[in-house]
């Protein structure tokens, strides 16, 4: 599915051992490791307005920038990416 609509609920909610969950948000520690990344980030920033943790490479989620548009990637490796898909976002330009 890919980041459907709502995909991220299950991982920010820790709920992602639900009952029929399996099938959209995978089993195993993966999926597991992927909520509790979620979980810390959402935590902190709703602690303190700023999702930065001990958990993120470096410690400090990067204050959004215009020109860089700082991502954060979760996954078996967390780490920031500038402008990701920046040709996909570029075609709105304009239209909206």
């Amino acid at each position: 599915l890919g980041s459907c609509h709502a995909i991220e609920l299950p991982f920010v909610f820790g709920g992602v051992g639900g009952e029929g969950l399996e099938q959209f948000v995978g089993t195993g520690p993966d999926v597991a490791q992927l909520s509790e990344q979620t979980m810390d980030c959402w935590l902190a920033f709703a602690r303190g307005g700023d999702p930065s943790h001990a958990g993120l490479p470096g410690g400090r989620w990067p204050s959004y920038d215009r020109d860089r548009r700082t991502t954060l990637r979760l996954g078996r490796e967390v780490s920031f990416e500038n402008a990701p898909q920046d040709a996909q976002r570029e075609v709105w330009d304009g239209l909206l």
